[in-house]
């Protein structure tokens, strides 16, 4: 079950065996041995994969038939997993900001701790701006 079901995945997003491989640091042979069932992933790898094409790490080893991973919701907001709802409800506000811009909003959601880089470092900037503008001009 588990070679159809990653061949599948892969196929549905487009990608090739390579850019799997390149993305696990593997071999393209070494990739394709899970596809064609004559090699299996560790669990560290399997949570890899089952985090990349957002399924449960069970749906990829045909345990169950359901590929989406549980979602949690918090005051209204679906979380991916408990990690996320450990956010603080500043930092939930910036991650529903930031839905609104998918290209950043998809790498964001794949890991909470960039959040807070991202609002650390949005602190940082907003002290820069307003020292700058305490400073008097000079001529």
């Amino acid at each position: 079950m588990f070679p159809q079901r990653l061949k599948s995945l892969r196929k549905g997003k487009g990608i090739t065996q390579q850019t799997m491989a390149e993305f696990l640091g593997l071999t393209r042979q070494g990739y394709a041995k899970y596809e064609n069932n004559q090699s299996e992933p560790d669990n560290e790898t399997l949570q890899k994969l089952a985090d990349f094409f957002d399924v449960t790490v069970d749906y990829l080893l045909g345990r169950t038939n359901d590929p989406s991973p549980p979602k949690v919701e918090v005051d209204g907001i679906r979380y991916k997993d408990r990690e996320q709802m450990l956010l603080t409800q500043k930092e939930r506000q910036v991650l529903e900001e930031m839905r609104k811009y998918p290209i950043f909003f998809n790498d964001l959601a794949s890991d909470p701790s960039k959040i807070k880089k991202v609002i650390k470092m949005w602190e940082f900037i907003k002290e820069d701006l307003e020292n700058d503008n305490d400073e008097e001009p000079e001529d």
